[in-house]
């Protein structure tokens, strides 16, 4: 599900504001508008997740702890371990 927008009110001067609208002018845009293509530009992209559906994964939320723990790095290498995977658990 996408996030809802934050709504954000900005006092702006009076000469701000003529700038804002000469690039909303220019851009052929709303000042709202242009003001959001302001922000990306003079920010750059960052790994922040702009939407729900663009959300870090646990691999990058968690890639410090990777390997931390002992032990073999592949389980499925080890057959004990995989004895039974895939089998149907319901009683027969």
């Amino acid at each position: 599900m996408p996030s809802r927008p934050h709504v954000l009110t900005v006092r702006l001067s009076a000469a701000e504001r003529r700038r804002l609208q000469a690039l909303a002018e220019r851009e052929g845009v709303g000042e709202e508008e242009a003001a959001r293509r302001a922000i990306a530009s003079a920010t750059p992209p960052t790994k922040v997740a702009e939407s729900d559906d663009d959300r870090p994964s646990v691999a990058d939320l968690m890639g410090d702890l990777m390997g931390c723990v002992e032990g073999p790095p592949d389980l499925s290498t080890i057959k004990a371990y995989m004895e039974g995977f895939g089998e149907s658990r319901r009683p027969s």
